[in-house]
């Protein structure tokens, strides 16, 4: 019997009929139902007392899936030097998503967090953070160039190298454009006027923090990601990764930015932090910290190095080209889009 597989049982006094790998984590078939253990990078393993807090009033909806706790009681476990947790999971899922049904079980979800984190006493938060963080990453890549240069035609030469060269000035143009939106969306106003809607977000929404039964039920999973920060995060970074897994399509989009209005509505000045948030090359940026990382090119207090290199270790130069193709034409069909859906405006800005 494989090592950890015996610690769980033990830890969570079940039994392990069979196993399986999937993006989330380890699926697992058990005594106890379907359940999935999900590891929680170091960075994240101080937030059991926040994610416990919100659980107590979230956990009483529909869209969370329950935590197992341990025979400790607590929502962490550790085998060797990594910790986990252990979350029950739908036998089977669903091939297809509704995406107006997503949008508004995203919107509840929201609406529920501003209620949990007013009676939770442990903050991890983001709020009122972009327009420093984001000039912090936009000045890193002149730092970033200036290596790559040096390394060229050196033994020390990384493929990246050549891929940031080619596209520094492309990369540093929608960098410094993201930071014109975000301001001229009156971000700080925006995100005291959203609070009652929604006041807790993902470190990044994607497909991987939700899972959909073969009733169309929408879970939402993952946990240990979240922090506290305004809930157009989570619209617009689920809108970037579709584009960027499945490319542009309009009618995934407007359903799902409807549903969500059905529920909450978004403001026109939200939309142009969407577009603010499309043009930031964060996930490319975070793949370039850890090609770059040195110590003294980082601001202390950066996020974990070593998460960046799980979240971003598949992306070869030619992926991040072809990402960032396809986040073209996000940044070009979206205005034209916004105003013919939603009336929201978002001026060109040159």
């Amino acid at each position: 019997m494989t090592g950890w597989i015996t610690a769980l049982q033990r830890q969570y006094n079940l039994v392990v009929y069979r196993y399986e790998k999937i993006p989330q984590g380890i699926w697992m078939e058990t005594n106890r139902g379907t359940v999935v253990l999900q590891n929680v990078p170091s960075v994240y393993a101080g937030k059991e007392e926040f994610i416990k807090g919100i659980y107590h009033t979230m956990g009483q909806t529909s869209f969370l899936l329950p935590v197992y706790p341990n025979q400790e009681r607590s929502m962490l476990t550790s085998f060797g030097d990594h910790s986990y947790y252990l979350i029950r999971w739908p036998a089977t899922e669903s091939e297809w998503m509704d995406y107006g049904w997503l949008g508004q079980s995203l919107a509840r979800f929201h609406r529920t967090s501003a209620i949990a984190l007013e009676k939770c006493h442990h903050r991890f938060s983001d709020w009122e953070t972009w327009p420093k963080r984001w000039k912090s990453k936009t000045d890193q890549l002149r730092k970033f160039e200036q290596t790559a240069v040096k390394r060229i035609d050196t033994e020390r030469e990384d493929p990246f190298d050549s891929f940031l060269l080619e596209n520094y000035a492309y990369l540093t143009q929608v960098s410094h454009l993201s930071l014109t939106y975000l301001h001229d969306s009156h971000y700080r106003q925006v995100c005291h006027q959203t609070k009652e809607w929604g006041r807790l977000s993902y470190i990044h929404f994607g497909s991987e923090q939700f899972v959909v039964s073969p009733q169309g039920n929408v879970f939402f999973v993952d946990p240990f990601s979240w922090v506290e920060d305004m809930r157009v995060r989570d619209i617009a970074q689920f809108i970037k990764g579709d584009v960027r897994d499945n490319g542009w399509n309009p009618q995934h989009i407007y359903s799902f930015l409807c549903g969500y209005q059905s529920i909450s509505p978004i403001l026109p000045e939200e939309f142009i932090i969407m577009y603010a948030l499309f043009l930031l090359p964060g996930r490319l940026m975070k793949k370039l910290e850890t090609v770059y990382y040195r110590p003294h090119l980082l601001q202390s207090g950066s996020p974990s190095i070593e998460l960046f290199r799980d979240e971003t270790g598949e992306i070869t130069p030619n992926q991040a080209y072809v990402e960032m193709k396809k986040n073209e034409v996000l940044l070009r069909e979206f205005p034209r889009f916004a105003r013919d859906c939603f009336g929201a405006v978002i001026l060109a800005i040159k």
